[in-house]
């Protein structure tokens, strides 16, 4: 399946034939195992954790830090063993006392950052689950409705008065209606602008209202959001 950037110009059926998927069945989960190597994870929603050997440098590396080592350094050197001894003591339990807490939070953080992460339904052969966009591939089946965050770049198969806010997006500010149609265009190579696209829906766009079924047409670095 090779990248293209002309969905918005095929019928239904030819959409889902390029993506080797089916409307009502999605694909399977042996399929879509084999697209996610393939194709990578759908990785604009990855959540990047930092190590703890960086967090415990990050914690410790600071001025308050620097100043400490220094006085335990000056103290060493003018045979104050006993300020010095105290200087270090203080140095070591302030660093593992930082470096558990700043590790902790950032935990916590990254834990809240993975709980944004847009969920969808999905069809995998013919049922459906839900499953976090981190798992969706070029030609899953996706149904969204209002409130949903759209996980992925993909092309209206159905939908009824389905209304989208693609602010950040594309250049629209305001929301716009998604239909279920072919867009006709004499344009030489079908160049219809994205915000012009109405049977197309874009990653982290948020559905205001209605219900649409899509198929997945681009994830990840390929979607009109990692382009950018």
């Amino acid at each position: 399946m090779k990248y293209r950037n002309d969905w918005h110009l095929l019928k239904n059926a030819d959409v889902v034939s390029e993506l080797g998927t089916d409307m009502y069945k999605g694909l399977s989960e042996k399929e879509a195992a084999r697209r996610k190597r393939k194709y990578g994870a759908n990785n604009i929603w990855h959540v990047k954790r930092m190590s703890a050997f960086a967090a415990v440098c990050e914690a410790l590396f600071d001025i308050a830090t620097l100043l400490l080592i220094v006085s335990a350094a000056a103290a060493a050197l003018f045979d104050k063993s006993g300020a010095a001894l105290a200087v270090t003591v203080i140095l070591i339990l302030g660093g593992i006392l930082r470096s558990v807490v700043y590790i902790r939070a950032n935990r916590i953080l990254e834990n809240m950052a993975e709980g944004f992460i847009p969920v969808a339904s999905v069809i995998r052969d013919g049922r459906m689950k839900l499953l976090p966009a981190q798992e969706i591939v070029p030609g899953d089946v996706l149904f969204l409705e209002a409130g949903s965050t759209v996980p992925c770049d993909g092309r209206v198969l159905a939908g009824e008065d389905s209304v989208v806010s693609e602010r950040g997006i594309t250049e629209n500010n305001t929301p716009v209606h998604k239909f279920d149609v072919v867009i006709d265009t004499d344009a030489k190579g079908g160049e219809v602008p994205c915000e012009c696209r109405s049977n197309m829906l874009f990653a982290g766009s948020v559905v205001l209202s209605g219900n649409l079924r899509i198929t997945a047409t681009a994830c990840g670095m390929r979607s009109l959001i990692g382009m950018k």
